[in-house]
């Protein structure tokens, strides 16, 4: 039986599956600011993932801002935003693409489904989903976070906890701990730390 994705709620603490985040939230939150209810998940590792709360004018910018700071940032990459058939970029330089001043709110109504891009060279894709509009208590960010994944814990070849993983062995990653990460030995070790981000072991990213 496969374990579910859990996550914590910011408000409350309530640790949840995935699947049952949406719903709780809904119950959870008290308040009379409306804002924009977006879901965010690794496209190719759904293991990571946050729900969010925007105010009705935070910008793409905000968000790429938003979500540089908790999950991407490692070499002030370029970025992009997808809706559609529209690229809003981080830099625009072309006549195609758009900058990231817009409000999502004015392009991207409930129920649409979106797509972000972090470093066009080695990219970390992201999944956004807006969902609805939701009472939260009043607050002075644009973007809130309202809940996120737990990391399930790795285990060590020793059968310790795991904080590191050679991205270098054989067909898949080792994970290991500190002490088994400095006596690790193979052609070309390539030791990354173990963190709570879908950047995992990607360019220079160390969360």
């Amino acid at each position: 039986m496969s374990i579910p994705f859990r996550g914590t709620c910011m408000t409350c603490k309530k640790e949840l599956p995935k699947s049952q985040m949406t719903s709780h939230l809904g119950r959870c939150l008290r308040g009379d600011e409306d804002r924009l209810h977006v879901v965010v998940d690794g496209r190719h590792a759904p293991i990571f993932w946050l729900h969010l709360a925007l105010t009705p004018g935070a910008t793409l910018g905000q968000l790429d801002s938003f979500l540089r700071k908790i999950w991407l940032e490692c070499c002030f990459h370029l970025s992009e935003f997808k809706i559609g058939a529209e690229h809003y970029v981080s830099h625009p330089d072309d006549r195609d693409s758009q900058s990231l001043r817009h409000a999502l709110s004015s392009l991207a109504p409930p129920g649409t489904e979106l797509s972000h891009s972090y470093d066009f060279g080695t990219p970390t894709r992201l999944r956004l989903r807006v969902l609805r509009t939701l009472g939260c208590p009043p607050g002075r960010d644009s973007i809130h976070l309202l809940a996120r994944n737990v990391l399930p814990p790795s285990t060590c070849v020793c059968g310790a906890v795991a904080t590191q993983f050679c991205d270098a062995c054989a067909d898949t990653w080792v994970d290991l701990c500190d002490r088994c990460a400095d006596d690790h030995d193979c052609d070309d070790p390539a030791l990354f730390p173990i963190v709570n981000s879908p950047r995992m072991g990607v360019c220079g990213y160390t969360g």
